[in-house]
C-alpha cells in the first residue's frame, strides 16, 4: 500500500493508523455501501486524515441530500455555550458574525440580538430554515460571498473542519473574509486527545464517513500562522458536556481491542448500543474550541 502525502503540509512521511469501516449512512440518510478507506497520520504536522476520498461533487450531492435532524440540535450544546461566553464581551455592538456551515441557524439565533448574523449553508432545506429564523444566508459556499469587500468581524466554524479535505486551505480562505483584527472561532475533535491516540482508527469520531480530516493542538500550533492567524485561546471540552465518564472510556478501549467481544457483552447485559455502534462519545475531553486572531 502506497502512503498518501499529507493534504495540509505536503509531507510524504505519513503512517497508516488503521482501517476505517465502510458506511451505510451519510448525513443521516441511508446510502449504498461506501468504502471507509484508511486513517493516516502525517509524521510532520500531525494531521490525521481519511484516504482515499470521494470526488468533491459526490460529497456535495450527499450533503445536499442529507437529513435535517442530524445537526439541528439544542442551542445549549457545550461548544455553543463556550462560544457565547467568548462573545459576551462584544454584546451590544453591531458585529458582523458569519457562521460557516450554519445549518438551520441554531447557534446564530442563540447569540446576542445586537449582532448582525450571516450564514453559509449547502443544504437547501437547512438554509431555508435558517432564513426563516432571521439569518441572512449569503450562499451555499464561500465562493458565493459577494465580493472582496464583504467581510466580517467574527467567523464561526463549528463542526466543519472535519468535513473538508484541507483545513489549512479553508482557514486561509476564511482569513480573507475577516476584517483586520477579526476573530475566527473553530470547534472540532482533538486528534491529539489521549483516548483517540489509544483507540486509533476505532475512535468514535472518525467512524462517520462525513468526517475526513482531523486536527489537534499540535497541528494548530504549527500551521496557524500559515493561514494568517494567531491563537488567542484553546479550550478542551467534552462534546456532551461534563468532564470524564470512565465507563464510556472503558467501553471505547474494549471496542478497540475487540468489537466482537464488546458487542457480545453489550447484548448479554441488555445494553442499548450507540446509534452508530461505536462507544466513546462523551467519554473524555476530546474536543477543542480555538479562538484565533487575524494577523
Amino acid at each position: 500500500m502506497t502512503a498518501p502525502s499529507c493534504r495540509t503540509c505536503g509531507a510524504a512521511e505519513c503512517r497508516r493508523v488503521g482501517k476505517l469501516p465502510d458506511a451505510q449512512w451519510f448525513a443521516g440518510k441511508p446510502i449504498e455501501s461506501l468504502a471507509g478507506g484508511d486513517l493516516w497520520r502525517c509524521l510532520s504536522c500531525r494531521f490525521l486524515f481519511r484516504s482515499p476520498l470521494l470526488g468533491e461533487e459526490t460529497y456535495n450531492i450527499l450533503y445536499r441530500n442529507g437529513g435535517l435532524d442530524v445537526w439541528d440540535v439544542e442551542a445549549n450544546r457545550e461548544d455553543f455555550r463556550l462560544i457565547r461566553e467568548m462573545l459576551e464581551p462584544f454584546e451590544g455592538r453591531e458585529l458582523k458574525v458569519l457562521d460557516f456551515g450554519c445549518y438551520t441557524g441554531q447557534l446564530l439565533v442563540s447569540l446576542a440580538s445586537s449582532f448582525r448574523k450571516f450564514g453559509i449553508e449547502p443544504n437547501r432545506q437547512a438554509a431555508s430554515i435558517a432564513a426563516e429564523r432571521g439569518i441572512h444566508v449569503v450562499g451555499a459556499t464561500l465562493d458565493e460571498i459577494a465580493g472582496p469587500d464583504d467581510k466580517y468581524d467574527v467567523i464561526l466554524c463549528c463542526d466543519v473542519v472535519e468535513h473538508v479535505a484541507n483545513p489549512l486551505e479553508l482557514m486561509t480562505r476564511l482569513r480573507t473574509k475577516l476584517n483586520k483584527g477579526g476573530l475566527l472561532i473553530v470547534s472540532t475533535g482533538n486528534s491529539d486527545a489521549l483516548l483517540w491516540r489509544l483507540t486509533g482508527s476505532r475512535f468514535w469520531y472518525c467512524q462517520y464517513p462525513e468526517h475526513i480530516s482531523f486536527v489537534g493542538t499540535r497541528w494548530i500550533q504549527r500551521l496557524q500562522r500559515q493561514a494568517g492567524f494567531e491563537i488567542q485561546s484553546v479550550k478542551q471540552f467534552n462534546y456532551r458536556g461534563g468532564t470524564i465518564h470512565p465507563g464510556r472510556a472503558a467501553a471505547a478501549l474494549l471496542f478497540r481491542m475487540s468489537p466482537t467481544i464488546y458487542r457480545s457483552l453489550l447484548k448479554s447485559f441488555g445494553g442499548v448500543k450507540h446509534s452508530d455502534g461505536i462507544p466513546g462519545n462523551g467519554a473524555t475531553m476530546d474536543h477543542i474550541l480555538c479562538q484565533f486572531h487575524a494577523i
